[in-house]
C-alpha cells in the first residue's frame, strides 16, 4: 500500500482504501504546505515518543481528592503537553486505616497522546502511564508531579522508546 505525492497531485495504487488514505494524506500535507513546493521529509512529523510506565507502591495518598484534576493539569504542563480532555471516575468507598476513601481511575487526553492512572487505596498502589509523541514533550517531568502527589515509598519506572525512538530503560527505587 502506497501513494505518490508530487506538487499537489496523487497517483492511486491498489484500490479504494489507498485512495482514501491518499486523500487524507494529501489533505494533511496541503494544510501543512506554505508554497507549491513538494513537502520535504523533514517537514513530516516522524512517529516517535517516550512511554513512561510507573508502578507506585506504599503511596501516602492514592484515593480521590478534589485537587486531582489540578494535579493532572500540572503534570501535563510540566511535560510540555497540551490537555484536550480530563476524565476522572471514582469507585465505591472502601475502609482504609479507619477512613472511608474512594479509589479512582483517570485519563488525560493530550494533543501529544495521554496520561492515565488507576489507584488501589486498600493496597496503597497506583499504576501510572504517560505516553507523549514527538520530541518536545517530556513525560518524565509529568511523572515527577504525580510522584509528588501520590508520595510513594517505592517505585518501578520503565521508560520505553516508541516508534522511531531507540532507547528504553528501567528504574527501580
Amino acid at each position: 500500500m502506497y501513494f505518490v505525492y508530487t506538487k499537489g497531485s496523487v497517483s492511486m495504487k491498489n484500490g479504494l482504501l489507498n485512495f482514501l488514505l491518499c486523500f487524507l494524506m494529501v489533505s494533511f500535507l496541503s494544510a501543512q504546505q506554505t508554497s507549491n513546493d513538494v513537502v520535504s521529509e523533514e517537514q513530516i512529523h516522524l512517529p516517535t515518543g517516550r512511554h513512561v510506565i510507573a508502578d507506585l507502591e506504599e503511596c501516602e495518598l492514592c484515593h480521590y481528592t478534589d485537587d486531582i484534576e489540578e494535579t493532572l493539569r500540572k503534570a501535563a504542563q510540566q511535560a510540555s503537553a497540551t490537555v484536550l480532555n480530563i476524565t476522572i471516575e471514582k469507585f465505591s468507598p472502601v475502609m482504609v486505616n479507619g477512613q472511608m476513601v474512594q479509589g479512582m481511575t483517570g485519563t488525560v487526553i493530550l494533543s501529544e497522546s495521554h496520561i492515565a492512572f488507576h489507584t488501589w487505596p486498600e493496597n496503597g498502589f497506583v499504576a501510572c502511564d504517560i505516553f507523549t509523541c514527538g520530541t518536545n514533550a517530556l513525560p518524565e517531568k509529568g511523572l515527577e508531579v504525580l510522584l509528588d502527589y501520590f508520595k510513594p515509598k517505592a517505585t518501578n519506572i520503565r521508560i520505553l522508546g516508541r516508534g522511531m525512538a531507540a532507547k528504553s530503560e528501567s528504574i527501580t527505587h
